[in-house]
């Protein structure tokens, strides 16, 4: 998202202008994005039209936030690294994390 969505964000509105609208519009489609893609995150249910308007509502209420929180830092520091720093290494999720990349790099702990 970082590194591919949010610089065509930025191009379309850009936001090394002082234009305010132009960074909130940036930072709100970029946390909607986040929200669409964590759709597809392990746990969804998606069994019948119940569960799947509660988890599209979840996930749409919860995640944009994160994403536009996420993407804020990405705009006012212009590195796309940043949300790493920011989330992964200085949040809660580091033993979350930490076992994800473990499993992805193959490495046994």
């Amino acid at each position: 998202m970082h590194v591919l969505f949010l610089p065509s964000v930025c191009l379309l509105c850009p936001v090394h202008t002082r234009s305010i609208t132009n960074k909130l519009t940036s930072i709100g489609l970029a946390g909607l994005f986040h929200a669409v893609f964590s759709l597809f995150d392990q746990g969804c249910e998606y069994n019948g039209v119940g569960k799947s308007v509660m988890t599209v509502t979840y996930i749409l209420m919860t995640q944009t936030l994160v994403g536009m929180g996420k993407v804020a830092f990405t705009v006012v520091t212009g590195n796309p690294l940043i949300h790493f720093a920011t989330l992964h290494v200085l949040s809660a999720r580091v033993p979350y994390d930490t076992k994800m990349y473990a499993e992805i790099f193959g490495i046994v702990a």
